[in-house]
């Protein structure tokens, strides 16, 4: 008779597979759309903010969503963590929280934007709250504003210099 393995996965009544809490090492897979800004975060924010990306690509927004609680408050601030973060919500249509979290984190992102140079992380951030708020509010004007600024940003940059951030990945 065979002995269980103390590694045995378990199942819940679906028959999905649970994990224990921390049990993913998500620096074995790359999820996220914005890959190339990771190198802004310490290396565990970073691995934190891919499981979150994972469990987003699951479905398991709940799972996401406490990844995100467990980062230090100032932290959420930053343009990075707040897109993926504003992401869980705008995947789960709750477009008034994905905004305030797009709002604090450009209102924060102001004050230290020389931090982030001309990534555009900070385009990015305006145009994805403009498209919340067109979807939300039924107002166009920070969309199209944020449209033109991409379009300012980008006429000089050759398309095969394009990086994931002015382009993210569908």
């Amino acid at each position: 008779m065979a002995e269980e393995s103390s590694n045995e996965e378990k199942s819940d009544s679906m028959g999905s597979i649970i994990c224990p809490p921390g049990s993913l090492d998500a620096r074995k897979f790359r999820y996220g759309d914005i890959r190339s800004l990771h190198h802004t975060l310490d290396t565990a924010a970073a691995a934190r903010l891919e499981e979150a990306a994972l469990c987003c690509c699951l479905r398991d927004f709940d799972s996401a969503v406490a990844i995100f609680d467990a980062f230090p408050v100032e932290s959420l601030n930053h343009p990075v963590i707040a897109y993926y973060h504003s992401q869980v919500y705008w995947l789960q249509w709750r477009l008034f929280k994905c905004a305030d979290i797009l709002e604090r984190a450009l209102t924060a992102a102001n004050q230290s934007l020389p931090q982030f140079g001309d990534t555009g992380i900070c385009t990015l951030l305006r145009v994805f709250r403009g498209s919340v708020q067109y979807y939300a509010e039924g107002q166009f004007t920070l969309m199209r504003d944020a449209m033109r600024e991409t379009k300012s940003w980008l006429f000089d940059v050759p398309i095969q210099q394009y990086t994931d951030v002015q382009v993210p990945p569908q």
